[in-house]
Parts: C-alpha cells; structure tokens; sequence
C-alpha cells in the first residue's frame, strides 16, 4: 500500500508538471480574448504564482504534506485564485470606463467586489471548516489546505491586484472596458420570461431527480486497476494475476492490523485460529495468507533441516497449519520473544518486517486475499464477513489481548460508504445553513439568501444528477467536487448578486459583473479539463466531476439570478449614493 501511494502521488506530480503549463497557456489565453490587455494577465499570473508560493509554504509550516489528495489544490489555485482576480480586475476596469481616477475605481471596486470577495471567502472558509472534523485524516488535512489557499487568494487579490494594475496602468491609455453584451442579453431574456425559466428549472430538477436513482456506488477496488495499460504498476499488477492467479483479474488483497503484546502465547494461538477461520468462512474462502506465527515455524523448520521448499510454502500460506504442528513452538513470552529477535538478525527480517512491528513486538498484520467483484456490494460483503470472522476468532479462544481491523481497498471503500458519505452528506447540509445563514446575516437581504441557497441547492442536484451519464458513481474521487458544490459554489453566485444588491444600474451589474462571472467559471472548466487527462483513472473520474459541478453551478447561476433580480436599468442622480455608502457606479 505505501508503494502504491509512492507511486499515485509520483504519477500525480508528473502529470501536474506536464498539464500545468498547458493549463497555464490556456487561462493566458482567455484572459487575452476576454480583456485584450496583456498587463491584466501579467496581474493574475502573479497573482497565481504569489498564491501558490505562500499555500506551500504554509502546508509546509504545517507539516501538511504533498499526496494525492492535497496535489488537487494546485488546480483549486488556478481556478479560484484567477476567479478574485478576474473579479477585482473587471470592477476596476468597469469603475476606469466612467472616468473614475485609480483611488476612486479600487474604493468603489473595493465596496463592491471586493466586499463580494470577503463574503465569498467567509462563507467558503465557514462550510469547508466543518470538513475539519472530518473521520478521514486526510479529508480534514484537504480542507485545511483549501482554506489556506482560499484565504491567501483572497487577500492577494484585495492588496496585491490593485497595486500592480496602477502600477502597470499608470500612464497609458486604454479603450473603455464594454462588459459582455450577451449575458444582459440572457438575463433580459429569463427576466421577461420567469415563469417559463420557473417551468425549465422545475424540469431540469425533476429530471435529476428521476436520474439520481441511478446513482451507483463505487467500490475503491484495486487501485492497480486506476492506471492504464502501459503504466508499471498496472503491467506488474496483470502479469502477477497471470502468473499466479491464472489470469483472473478478481483477487483483492486484504490487510488485518493486529494491535496488542505479541509475544504472547495466547496472541499467537488467537492469530493461528483468526487465519484457520478466514480459510474457512464461506464468505471469504481467504488464500494466501502470512503472519508472524507461520515466520515463527519457518523459522523453527530452518532451525530443524526441514527443506527450504517447505519453509517457503509455510511462508506462503499455502500448506495447512496443521502440517507444522509437530514443530516445538514457543510456550512462554520470553521463548517467543528470543525467536523474534533471532528472525529480526537473519535474512528473514526483510519479510519479518512487513508482519510485525520490529522494535516494540505489539503491532503486526495478518494479509489475506479474496477472489471477488470490484463491486461496492462485494466489498461491504468481504468487509462483513471479515469483522464476522474476527468476532467468531474472539468467542472462540476468549482472548481479548489483541485488537484486530481489516485494511486495504475493502476497508476504504465499505468505510467511505457507511461512514465518510453519511458524514459528507450531513456536513454538507450544515454547510448549506450554515452559508445561508452568513449570507443573510452579512447582507440583510432574504431575496439575495434565497437566491444563492437556490443555486446552491439545484446545482448540487443537478450535478447528482448529470453523474450517471458520464459513468461517475458516489465514491472517494468525489470529495474535490462536493467542496465545490458545498461552498465555493456560492462565490460566484454571491458575487453578482451582491452588486444587484448595491447598484442601481442592474443592467450594467449583468453586463460587467455578468461577464467576470462567466470568465471566472470558464477559466475553472479550463482548468479542471486539461487536468482530467492525468495517468491515474480515478483522478480523471475526480476532475471529470469536478468540471460538471463548476458546468452545473454555472448554469444554476445564468437562470436562478434573473428569477430574483431581473435586470433593470435605473440610473440614480449624482448626488444619490448606494447603499453601501458610494456613488452610483
């Protein structure tokens, strides 16, 4: 297994390091078509590389270490740290096209977008908080990371991004910035149709919902299997299913963690019946099996003349206990612990090591594997059946001196499905509260409340509902895109209506604010495509998922928005002041 994470974190590397760039070239791009301004890329690419520099240094102060997990937050960087500066760097340019000089554009910017920006990341800050408490380590340490990167984005883009476009700017003339005609166009539309955009959504929904009951769980399985056809772990994995297994692809290894003092006689009786009974249970049919008590009778047969040919059979679980029972084992503690020591000075301490704990003799494992499906039906059945055997292994000799748990691909598929999922599930429903609350709270307004939590909701179930017709079952590779769903979805969302909220000109909100959020979500479609092009097979499953839940958060923002606040030009004296307290825009 820790081979395995070796390898799935190296290959997540490479891959980053050959599609960041094309990443990068991408967002270059848009950001060209988009502003027609190279000093604007300039600002956000720093803005990216400032971001990422202060997240790693950070993980690093917190001991937070580079997996395969945590390497999604580079593309979390670039397409949430781009979307604050997209934001910040629209509204400046917008303030500029009215004849604003730089310290009125960035107050105004500031009241505006940048205020959208705080609530965005307070809110987001506030759901992911809760993934702290997460069961999974590493989905605490992910939220962790997110939050820092969120953080850092946020302030780079509120100090950083003004000070460098003045700095670029000054002096130089440009062409006033027109916004996007299309998406005032789109939200006039549904403004002057919101019953029939109230039909289309109530269709959409009632369409994700018929599809979610199509919805599969997806076991882990092998992750061997996670890589393509040319990749070394995925070649080695199906030459020793040839060579050993006959060519059937069905076998699963399993792990059970043995914690307590193993050097005593009745643990090693405990563990000699644990393997009898994964042998025998009709669930498991367990083959293969090696543990420190059948080291300890290789190592006595050694000792003994017993052929070499034997010993190995021992070793490999593939002759009977039974057959080595004439050995003279170890009956008292210190007998035992004498042959431990005296394995851990042979050769055979390289094997001896992967079964026991080499220094302290109170940790080992017990491997076992199982032919079975790649099912999460057939991995809650295996995961069942061996908590069954232990157990059954328990009543039958009365020993409790040992706590025993299965490890490996069965244990984290079963274990996300009955506990991590549920507490996903929970925690996304306090998160939505909890954002809808913040959201109400920082800006009085029900209908700005009841919009966001709309887009949340829909995208959400849109998004469930999408799922089964690219092939994405509920499994561990959706943890990056239930983030998203869960609180950085509101961003956006929050940041157009935020302005709706606060300027009078709905019409000009639609056409500048409108374009920034759809160059925003454009830049993190980019992002998350070229990354769904990595080795590992989860991973693309992972960012293919992602992309249809920034797609669907999209979509739920162009058509809930215009229900709510449907564009309207009023333009106020000059004396009028909105009510964040600055002049009209």
């Amino acid at each position: 297994m820790a081979t395995l994470d070796a390898h799935s974190s190296d290959v997540t590397q490479r891959d980053i390091q050959k599609l960041a760039p094309i990443v990068g070239l991408s967002l270059v791009a848009i950001l060209y078509l988009s502003f027609r301004d190279a000093r604007v890329i300039l600002v956000s690419v720093v803005n990216l590389a400032f971001a990422f520099v202060w997240t790693a240094g950070l993980m690093g102060f917190l001991g937070i270490p580079f997996n395969g997990l945590n390497l999604t937050i580079i593309p979390l960087i670039l397409g949430v740290g781009i979307d604050y500066g997209i934001q910040m760097v629209s509204e400046y340019l917008d303030h500029k096209a009215q004849g604003k000089s730089d310290t009125e554009a960035f107050a105004d910017a500031g009241e505006l977008s940048g205020m959208a920006m705080l609530l965005a990341t307070l809110t987001t800050v506030g759901g992911l908080i809760l993934m702290v408490l997460s069961p999974s380590i590493l989905m605490g340490q992910l939220s962790v990371v997110a939050n820092i990167a969120l953080t850092v984005c946020f302030l780079f883009a509120l100090t950083m991004v003004p000070a460098l476009l003045v700095l670029t700017t000054r002096g130089l003339a440009r062409k006033p910035e027109k916004g996007s005609p299309g998406m005032l166009a789109i939200g006039r539309y549904l403004g002057r149709r919101r019953a029939a955009t109230a039909v289309v959504l109530a269709v959409l929904t009632v369409a994700s919902l018929l599809a979610v009951n199509s919805l599969k769980v997806e076991a882990f399985g092998n992750p061997e299997l996670n890589y393509p056809p040319g990749d070394r772990v995925r070649d080695d994995a199906a030459r020793v299913d040839e060579q050993f297994f006959g060519g059937s692809a069905d076998t699963v290894s399993n792990y059970l963690i043995v914690e307590g003092d193993l050097t005593k006689p009745a643990a090693h009786k405990f563990i000699d019946r644990l393997e009898a009974n994964l042998h025998a249970d009709p669930d498991l049919h367990g083959f293969n099996t090696a543990s420190v008590t059948r080291i300890v009778r290789a190592w006595l047969a050694i000792n003994q003349g017993t052929p070499d040919a034997l010993v190995n059979q021992f070793v490999l679980g593939n002759v009977p206990l039974a057959q080595a029972h004439d050995l003279e084992y170890p009956t008292t503690p210190e007998g035992i612990k004498a042959v431990f020591d005296q394995v851990f000075a042979s050769p055979f301490a390289n094997f001896m090591t992967v079964l026991l704990n080499p220094v302290r003799y109170d940790m080992g494992m017990v491997p076992f594997d199982t032919h079975q499906g790649l099912t999460y039906e057939e991995s809650a059945r295996v995961f069942a059946a061996t908590n069954r055997v232990i157990e059954q292994t328990v009543a039958e000799t009365g020993y409790h001196g040992l706590k025993v748990h299965l490890f490996g691909n069965n244990a984290v598929s079963a274990l996300f499905i009955d506990k991590e999922l549920p507490w996903v599930q929970t925690v996304g429903t306090a998160s939505l509260i909890l954002v809808a609350a913040m959201i109400f709270v920082l800006t009085r307004s029900w209908r700005a409340t009841a919009a966001i939590t709309a887009v949340m909701v829909l995208s959400s179930l849109w998004w469930l509902g999408l799922l089964p017709s690219l092939g994405i079952g509920l499994s561990v590779g959706l943890m990056l895109p239930l983030v998203f769903i869960s609180a950085i979805g509101s961003d956006n969302a929050l940041h157009l209506i935020w302005n709706l909220e606060h300027v009078e000109d709905q019409e000009r909100v639609y056409r500048h604010v409108g374009k920034a959020v759809t160059i925003a979500i454009a830049t993190d479609v980019i992002a998350f495509v070229v990354f769904c092009f990595q080795t590992d097979l989860l991973v693309r499953k992972t960012m293919i998922a992602t992309v249809a839940s920034v797609s669907t958060l999209w979509l739920a923002t162009v058509l809930v928005v215009p229900l709510f606040y449907p564009p309207q030009r009023r333009v106020a004296s000059a004396a009028s002041k909105v009510r964040t307290g600055t002049q009209n825009p």
